[in-house]
């Protein structure tokens, strides 16, 4: 099949459009896959049933991501107090980043005709309040959300490692909350709520203090 020859405009035009949207989508894939892995983790250990409950609830099931982000907030919250009152922003993050990864992967955008209509980045069409708008995303823009997404993602898989390591009891569990904790001090604005901004640091808590809500003492 002989290649269509597209003009230079649109050829530069679909290579950002791919560049910009892979960006944030191929991060949130991961975010999700962390979420997922968490949820599985807590209800099935035995691995035919996790993969099993992880098809049924999440692929057959076709729960959004909000709801999977609920559901994981409400385990850390009625079974770990303490890691769901430490790492609460980490999930509010999710909220924002999931916004621009909806507009990306269903927004339709627009073709720059001219050289003048080029712009560092994309324009897409969005519906609010019964209208069509356009917004402009840059490519500084998508790269800032596209970093927030990717240390999201890495705080999620040292969170879901360290609820597999405290449900099979595994000592590495403080090694992962203390990774997680690294991050927050390495990036605050990303990992920190408004709520949290001037707080004392809260002190370092070792993993026992982390157990689970209704597991009872020895």
């Amino acid at each position: 099949m002989d290649e269509i020859d597209l003009p230079a405009i649109t050829r530069r035009h679909l290579e950002r459009e791919r560049q910009i949207r892979t960006r944030i989508i191929v991060n949130v894939i991961e975010i999700e896959r962390h979420i997922e892995g968490s949820i599985a983790t807590f209800f099935c250990r035995e691995e035919y049933k996790h993969v099993l409950f992880t098809e049924l609830l999440f692929q057959t099931g076709q729960i959004p991501l909000s709801r999977k982000t609920e559901i994981l907030r409400k385990i850390l919250e009625y079974n770990y107090p303490e890691l769901s009152k430490r790492y609460h922003s980490i999930l509010a993050r999710v909220d924002s980043i999931r916004g621009i990864r909806n507009k990306l992967a269903h927004a339709e955008s627009f073709f720059p005709l001219t050289e003048e209509d080029e712009i560092d980045g994309i324009k897409i069409r969005v519906i609010k309040g019964g209208e069509i708008k356009e917004e402009a995303l840059t490519t500084k823009d998508i790269d800032e959300k596209g970093n927030i997404a990717a240390i999201v993602g890495l705080s999620l898989f040292y969170l879901a490692s360290a609820i597999e390591a405290f449900i099979t009891e595994d000592d590495d569990a403080e090694a992962h909350t203390e990774r997680i904790d690294r991050l927050i001090s390495m990036y605050p604005d990303i990992l920190q709520s408004h709520s949290d901004t001037g707080k004392a640091k809260p002190k370092k808590q070792r993993v026992s203090n982390f157990k689970p809500a209704n597991k009872k003492e020895n």
